[in-house]
């Protein structure tokens, strides 16, 4: 695939040529070492569920786009979970394209509210909203270990029966 990566020219057009290719060459070795590494340790269905699932940090996707301007382009678009994106962007790096674009959506990210960010790129969750679910599923529990209680001491259950639902909710 990188056949040319080990070429030598010694004219000023070939040398230009040469430079673009080396500059291809070690970016597509990075890039491919990365994602190997990547999968290797954490593997490819985990690595890809994970970027989807994960909460996205605003702050960090615009550092991140903001970074492509100076690097390599697209890593924000691969932290959003966007690999086609991310993909395209890192193909497209030798032009002035995906840099213009990565600084456009560093400003984008940053001038969105934590909401409107949230619902494009987080499925819709906020950070305060996955809190909330969690405190009134306590709530729901201690109430319906509350009831089972007073069901075992009204007589209407077993003690045995009480442990065994008590386990079942706490599972």
């Amino acid at each position: 695939m990188f056949s040319h990566c080990n070429t030598k020219n010694n004219d000023g057009f070939a040398n230009a040529i040469a430079d673009d290719r080396s500059f291809w060459c070690s970016n597509a070795k990075f890039i491919k070492r990365a994602i190997a590494l990547l999968c290797q340790n954490y593997g490819s269905d985990k690595l890809i569920g994970n970027m989807l699932i994960k909460r996205k940090s605003r702050s960090i996707a615009a550092i991140l786009a903001f970074s492509g301007t100076l690097t390599i382009s697209g890593l924000h678009k691969f932290y959003l979970g966007q690999p086609l994106w991310g993909l395209l962007y890192v193909l497209l790096s030798w032009t002035p394209i995906p840099k213009v674009a990565s600084a456009i959506e560093g400003v984008w990210y940053l001038a969105q509210d934590e909401e409107a960010f949230d619902r494009n790129f987080n499925l819709g969750k906020s950070a305060v909203k996955n809190l909330q679910p969690a405190s009134n599923q306590i709530a729901v529990m201690a109430e319906a270990l509350r009831s089972l209680d007073t069901l075992r001491q009204d007589g209407l259950i077993s003690e045995y029966e009480f442990e065994q639902k008590r386990r079942q909710l706490l599972d």
